[in-house]
């Protein structure tokens, strides 16, 4: 039966593979001269009128006790779902780190937005208020303002170091190191604006309305929409692909839109009961999704692990591993046991570290440390936070950190003393990974740079 529908929704659906464009915007001065801005440092567009009521095509925006949103995991082999009352659910590999259950609500929760390691994420309130959990920092909030619309969905930047959210009438909030791109919130919109997805450079972020017309800003692409098709119920959300060339659509009915490079796996129209769809999440590989139902229910499309109501998934072989708790093939003054060191003042368990100094002799290349890995080809990302050691010497050394797959250049940066970075690094069809740093300027050998890969995690 199950196939039967999926086979008509892929019908029904098909339509939507020819260019159709209600309208494509791209940011411009004249989008970011609509804007306005406090002194905490939110940016956010000017009201636009909405042409119906909003209750009417945003169901998740209810007074209703259910589920609002969900969000996925960093490896897409799991995902949080947060209800209107704040009470957070996993599901597969995500863990919980708290919720707003037991708060005093000014608003209804209606977002959860994940740190880029899967270790905190952030609940947004309908009136804009941020709540931070886990390794979440908060940044902002407009808890405190008079909203002209109600927020309704919040994504995190690559670092996780800020994020935007948007308001039913488009205008985009932006917090820490999230850019202001443009909105649409001084435009008269047919449908108010339901949901939000950013790329993955964070350089661009879509909008789309509840008759599925998408709004693009920065460097997010255009790849269609429905915003010229009639449709059986709104759309009530937004997934994109990994390699933000494609997005899903999904209507409260469960049906599925496709366009770029996401994959039509199937939908839920007749699988749930309509009106009831609030969400979307995709699997790490874009080759499956989850939709997701106001009463908790889950239906499970592609290779998106079945599950059913709260019970725990199956079909997933998780098995994530720190690179401290295995052992290199290969290595040269690289510390490759579990270790803790302290990185911009913030303490990192399960490290590995390479040691550097210079000696001035070009036969003795003691400025360079490496550390080599067999994956096997079965992880996905590597996870991770690169700097150096707090009591590295002197202050201004500075070493070049670089990530190798089967000695190809995933990843480099120049890093110094006091900074940190945080990575999500695709490590997907790899067999050896290689940690390298070289030492570029600083220490001697008396005194030594001590480079952290903190809490260095490999996962499916």
């Amino acid at each position: 039966m199950r196939n039967m529908r999926a086979s008509l929704a892929r019908t029904l659906a098909m339509g939507i593979l020819a260019p159709l464009m209600l309208m494509i915007c791209v940011a411009g001065p004249a989008a970011a001269a609509q804007s306005v801005s406090d002194d905490s440092g939110v940016v956010a567009g000017a009201p636009s009128a909405v042409a119906r009521p909003l209750a009417a095509v945003e169901p998740h925006l209810s007074d209703a006790v259910g589920t609002a949103a969900a969000a996925p995991t960093a490896d897409g082999k799991g995902f949080w779902t947060v209800t209107s009352r704040g009470t957070v659910s996993v599901q597969g590999d995500a863990t919980s780190y708290g919720d707003a259950s037991s708060l005093n609500l000014k608003g209804s929760i209606v977002s959860i937005a994940p740190t880029f390691d899967g270790r905190g994420y952030w609940l947004l309130g309908s009136d804009g208020g941020v709540f931070s959990y886990g390794d979440a920092s908060f940044y902002g909030s407009t808890g405190n303002l008079v909203l002209n619309a109600p927020a309704l969905q919040m994504v995190s930047t690559p670092d996780s170091r800020g994020y935007w959210f948007v308001a039913s009438d488009g205008g985009i909030f932006s917090y820490g190191d999230a850019r202001f791109f443009g909105s649409t919130g001084a435009w008269h919109l047919n449908r108010p604006v339901v949901g939000m997805a950013d790329t993955s450079s964070g350089s661009g972020y879509w909008l789309v309305a509840a008759d599925g017309g998408i709004f693009s800003f920065g460097n997010a692409a255009f790849f269609g929409s429905t915003g010229a098709i009639s449709l059986n119920e709104p759309v009530v959300g937004m997934a994109s692909t990994s390699d933000s060339r494609g997005y899903w659509l999904v209507a409260a009915d469960g049906g599925i839109f496709s366009f770029g490079d996401s994959q039509f796996h199937g939908s839920a129209v007749g699988d749930a009961p309509p009106g009831t769809v609030v969400s979307i999440v995709a699997t790490g590989d874009g080759g499956g999704y989850w939709v997701i139902g106001n009463d908790g229910s889950i239906y499970a499309y592609g290779d998106a692990a079945t599950t059913g109501g709260g019970a725990p998934p199956t079909g997933i072989a998780l098995s994530p591993e720190y690179l401290g708790e295995t052992s290199a093939i290969d290595s040269q003054s690289f510390s490759t046991n579990d270790s803790v060191h302290a990185v911009n003042g913030q303490n990192y368990s399960q490290s590995v570290v390479g040691t550097t100094w210079i000696t001035g002799n070009p036969l003795i290349p003691a400025n360079i440390a490496y550390a080599e890995w067999d994956l096997g080809r079965n992880y996905n990302f590597l996870n991770t936070t690169l700097g150096l050691d707090d009591t590295s010497q002197p202050s201004d050394v500075l070493v070049r950190f670089q990530i190798y797959g089967d000695n190809n250049l995933l990843f480099t940066r120049d890093i110094s003393l006091g900074q940190d970075v945080p990575i999500h690094l695709s490590v997907e069809g790899v067999l050896r990974l290689k940690l390298e740093v070289t030492e570029l300027s600083g220490s001697t050998e008396d005194v030594q740079a001590e480079s952290v890969f903190g809490s260095a995690q490999v996962t499916p």
